[in-house]
């Protein structure tokens, strides 16, 4: 719970305090992290049906920093399909964390019944 209770980002800490603040996984050992964001009633989606619209700017930044240091992105395929979600990209700002691995973070799709044709185009 401390980090629910303890890591609620501002909007106004500079890259590197965010960086330090999430920084603290010890070295030499495979880990994994989580984020989500809800409404208060539990959704994950706002009224737009999509996951993006109940963020907040420093939700965003949180989300881009951790998806920069990320190995592999999982994503459910409901949202891939209605987000259009394709290969994750790495935000400028955080390309540095990338260093000695690949650009950009690979993405695998949990699903059971596959992706609907021609839903899952567009970039993010």
């Amino acid at each position: 719970m401390r980090d629910l209770l303890n890591r609620t980002p501002t909007p106004d800490l500079s890259d590197a305090d965010l960086v330090q603040r999430y920084a603290d996984l010890p070295p030499g050992r495979a880990w994994l992290r989580l984020n989500m964001v809800a409404t208060v009633d539990g959704s994950a989606v706002g009224a737009d049906g999509l996951s993006g619209s109940i963020n907040t700017g420093a939700d965003h930044r949180v989300f881009a920093l951790l998806r920069a240091w990320a190995d592999v992105i999982l994503v459910g395929a409901g949202t891939v399909a209605a987000e259009g979600y394709a290969a994750p990209q790495t935000e400028p700002a955080w390309s540095g964390l990338r260093a000695g691995r690949s650009p950009h973070p690979a993405m695998a799709v949990v699903t059971s019944q596959g992706l609907p044709e021609g839903r899952h185009q567009r970039r993010r």
